[in-house]
């Protein structure tokens, strides 16, 4: 009788365990319909797959089946939640590295990219030659080193590996030594949870760059900083889960007449002054307060000054830090590759600067574009 009851409970158990299984599966598939849809993750700071209704063409082409995978993930209930249970989860576990980003010291998350395949660098690289090479004006490139490779003391071992070296072999321009130096300084070079290069970095990049653009730097008491934000949590707690141990601070370093510059969005003509935009502090990507963010072509200009001479400023994100400090000393023609799509025409420059990310260098085909960019007398 006693194996009998047993068995008994161990049944209602099962049934108990299979009705309470397919319950969470109905709430999640009748969820993924049900809730409303986000068309944007404030969290991972990205755009998010939304559902479509289907066609002949998608159903029986396969394009509806390739989508519903990432729509699925993109729209999952409570999707943001979950992120972070299960990264909270594996730091209990006493993981250091979560969907690829390292748990460093003092805070810092710093992304793991090690790159097998370096042909789109290659092709960057290349791309840049000839376009330096059929300039009739001065080009000079600066590639940003990763968080990772300047600040390795800071990361849990085995890393850094050789293969997250391997980039740099094919590299000059790089102020790697400069930013390694600064961090073994004391200084903050970039920020705890993001993969930018602080205000303080920027600066020293500033300072770096002038021999070889030709300008003397401003000295530090030249410029009053400013703390704008206290709790900034960049794109690395994003892919963490939001579980950061410490959020980070954004200080600017304004001058007297900063606000009086203006800039010019050439797609659509807006034009601001400042190079700041304060509301960019009540959201997510707080680092967009750098200019408002990016844009295929802005310009700068001093509209008090008008014998500076003009720079072409080719870059990704990491240039929106450094561009008040340029134009100090430049009008600017400022492109970002990745967002053009067909020519681009600007104001005939003095020099032509290159600086993106390694990271971007080594991932994004843009480079390639560097074609479109077509010369316009000014005026």
């Amino acid at each position: 009788m006693e194996r009998i009851r047993k068995i008994k409970q161990m049944k209602i158990f099962d049934v108990v365990l299979v009705v309470l299984s397919m319950g969470v599966l109905f709430f999640f598939c009748v969820g993924l319909f049900l809730f409303p849809q986000k068309k944007i993750s404030e969290q991972e700071n990205r755009m998010l797959r939304t559902w479509e209704a289907p066609s002949w063409q998608t159903l029986f082409g396969g394009a509806f089946s390739d989508t519903v995978g990432t729509v699925t993930r993109d729209q999952f209930p409570m999707r943001e939640h979950w992120i972070s249970v299960k990264a909270r989860c594996e730091q209990i576990l006493g993981k250091r590295e979560n969907n690829r980003i390292f748990f460093g010291e003092n805070g810092y998350l710093m992304a793991r990219n090690e790159y097998v395949d370096l042909s789109t660098a290659r092709e960057n690289l290349e791309a840049v030659e000839r376009f330096s090479k059929s300039s009739e004006i001065p080009v000079t490139r600066t590639w940003i080193p990763r968080a990772a490779d300047v600040m390795s003391r800071w990361l849990p071992p085995p890393y850094p590996s050789d293969a997250a070296r391997r980039l740099y072999q094919l590299l000059d321009g790089t102020p790697l030594n400069l930013l390694y130096t600064a961090a073994e300084d004391g200084r903050q070079i970039y920020y705890r949870t993001d993969h930018h290069l602080t205000t303080e970095g920027a600066y020293l990049l500033y300072c770096h760059l002038g021999k070889t653009l030709g300008y003397e730097p401003k000295e530090r008491v030249f410029f009053s900083p400013q703390t704008v934000s206290e709790d900034f949590l960049g794109s690395a707690d994003s892919r963490v889960g939001g579980i950061a141990p410490r959020a980070d601070r954004i200080e600017l370093y304004r001058y007297d007449g900063d606000e009086r510059f203006l800039m010019t969005d050439r797609e659509t003509g807006e034009v601001r002054e400042g190079f700041y935009d304060a509301s960019a502090l009540e959201q997510k990507d707080q680092y967009a307060v750098f200019l408002g963010g990016n844009f295929a072509h802005l310009s700068v200009e001093d509209p008090t000054e008008n014998d500076k001479p003009r720079l072409l400023l080719v870059k990704d994100s990491f240039a929106n830090a450094l561009v008040p400090f340029l134009a100090i000393h430049f009008d600017l023609e400022i492109v970002d590759l990745r967002y053009v799509s067909g020519e681009v025409f600007v104001e005939k420059c003095a020099r032509v600067l290159i600086l993106e990310g390694v990271d971007t260098l080594a991932t994004d085909p843009s480079l390639g574009k560097l074609g479109f960019i077509k010369y316009k007398e000014k005026g």
